[in-house]
């Protein structure tokens, strides 16, 4: 431990994992939480169910660290809110199973948080595991049509980045240090968002109750980027990106933006009619439509402690595509659809209200 950290006078903070079949990761996340020059801590994990050996490996090898079992596989979210509710501390950091923390990247993140009591949530730099100056995620914001804008993923930290600490409205995801006080009461991580907004749903409705969701660049952890997912997941992210705008999005809102999203959803039913996945898209929209019933009790509730206006959530830019996704005529055709959207932003925002 650093001489110049004090123990006596740190806040214990509790360290969950959720892990699920991470055998082949689970150590080298852990020995990084141990490694860490923060002095007190808890540790958890919350196994979702794994059909692998690692809740044993954990048990075995690292004793310390509580293991609670989910009685079936639920979800990334669904082993969130059980950390939450297992913590002990108001201070939890929540981490998938495969990152790795620089051995400041803890104390960073809650000296952020203890700077100010309405931080919510505190999320670091996402860099890449093996090329560590490339950027995984970084400064995220939530485009008005309901995906992320990650403006340097997949490039190199720039020489002039700003690493000054800073508010954002979306959390990065992967690791995040929220307040438990504050998430039970928005009532956070929902465990419908199985695939994709899960927990970036959550620190958006953080946002939106008025509370604080702060950057911290200069706190570093690493993550490798798994493989493409699998086209038969593209339903969940398209049924979670509709749920995220019809529950969170006031009436005003959905009403101006309809005319965006109308070009949005017949471009993206034209992306994937090209990955002859146009399935995908109407498997998405059913869930929305069998589900309506439900929505409706979740708006009423998320709407019920929303404070800000949207005006001051959402912004416009790029659409972020993998590269290798990208062939000429798809290149054009974002470019185009990319103007189309940052002008109509432009002439909506100053409408909109929450």
């Amino acid at each position: 431990m650093p001489e110049n950290i004090d123990s006596k006078q740190s806040t214990t903070v509790t360290v969950a994992i959720i892990n699920y079949n991470g055998r082949d990761v689970i150590a080298t996340t852990l020995k990084s939480v141990f490694e860490s020059d923060y002095p007190n801590i808890e540790v958890i994990m919350v196994d979702d169910a794994s059909t692998d050996e690692s809740p044993s490996i954990v048990e075995r090898d690292f004793p310390d660290v509580k293991v609670y079992r989910q009685t079936k596989n639920m979800g990334t979210n669904a082993g969130r809110r059980r950390a939450i509710q297992e913590a002990s501390c108001d201070i939890v950091l929540l981490s998938d199973n495969d990152m790795i923390m620089a051995p400041d990247s803890l104390r960073l993140l809650v000296e952020t948080m203890e700077k100010c009591p309405d931080v919510g949530l505190a999320t670091p730099m996402i860099l890449d595991s093996e090329e560590r100056d490339k950027i995984y995620s970084d400064d995220v914001k939530l485009h008005y049509l309901g995906f992320a804008i990650i403006p340097l993923r997949h490039h190199k930290v720039p020489v002039d980045f700003d690493w000054s600490t800073r508010r954002m409205v979306v959390g990065s995801g992967g690791m995040m240090l929220a307040r438990k006080s504050c998430i039970l009461k928005i009532d956070g991580y929902d465990p419908d968002y199985r695939f994709g907004y899960d927990d970036g749903e959550t620190s958006f409705r953080v946002s939106m109750a008025g509370y604080k969701v702060m950057y911290v660049p200069r706190a570093k952890i690493f993550h490798k980027e798994s493989q493409p997912r699998a086209t038969g997941m593209l339903r969940y992210a398209i049924a979670t990106r509709w749920m995220l705008m019809l529950t969170c999005y006031s009436a005003r809102t959905l009403i101006a933006i309809a005319p965006m999203m109308f070009i949005f959803e017949m471009a993206q039913f034209a992306f994937l009619t090209m990955k002859k996945a146009p399935g995908e898209w109407f498997h998405g929209l059913a869930w929305v439509m069998g589900n309506i019933g439900r929505l409706k009790e979740k708006r009423r509730e998320i709407l019920s402690v929303k404070t800000v206006a949207d005006k001051d959530l959402f912004v416009s830019g790029e659409i972020f595509i993998f590269p290798y996704r990208l062939n000429l005529f798809i290149k054009m055709a974002k470019i185009t659809v990319e103007k189309i959207f940052n002008g109509y932003w432009w002439l909506i925002r100053p409408i909109l209200t929450k």
